[in-house]
């Protein structure tokens, strides 16, 4: 009976684990655990959130004047604790959303978080809690609804615990 409990506890550890080899932090300047549209690109400019005086960020243009989406997508992964998703955003032209998604094979997609991007703002740091999950995605669906419009995005960080509170 004890080497059946003992498996058991084994199986539960093992099935939760977290992916350790998998950081799924992304600054755009190495490989990155995200997938983009196709019509999104990495850039380098004078676009840069605080901290970060160069390199790369992530551009999302839009060109039309109908409602528009981009989706960055990680790789899939398990989540073992809650975690503190944060990420830095930008807007130019116009204002645009940056929603927070969790999906996997099966069920449907659940919303996360909901950001409004503002063009008046410079960078900002956005950060939102996400529940442990096993093999599932977080996608980030960023939609504007006017031409000519871009949505910057950077230093995507996921960190074990509860997010603490940002400073303004």
């Amino acid at each position: 009976m004890a080497s059946s409990t003992l498996y058991l506890v084994l199986f539960t550890c093992l099935m939760f684990a977290p992916v350790k080899s998998m950081n799924m932090s992304c600054n755009f300047e190495h490989d990155c655990p995200y997938t983009a549209s196709p019509n999104t690109n990495i850039d380098n400019g004078p676009q840069h959130p605080p901290g970060s005086a160069s390199g790369h960020y992530l551009k999302f243009p839009f060109s039309t004047d109908v409602f528009r989406h981009n989706l960055l997508t990680s790789k899939t992964f398990t989540l073992a604790e809650t975690s503190c998703l944060s990420f830095w955003a930008k807007a130019e032209n116009v204002w645009g959303n940056v929603n927070v998604w969790y999906q996997k094979t099966g069920i449907p997609n659940i919303a996360i978080a909901n950001f409004n991007v503002y063009p008046k703002d410079d960078w900002k740091q956005f950060q939102t809690e996400i529940d442990p999950f096993k093999d599932g995605q977080i996608e980030f669906r960023i939609i504007t609804f006017k031409s000519e419009s871009v949505i910057y995005m950077d230093d995507i960080e996921l960190n074990v615990g509860k997010c603490k509170k940002l400073e303004t």
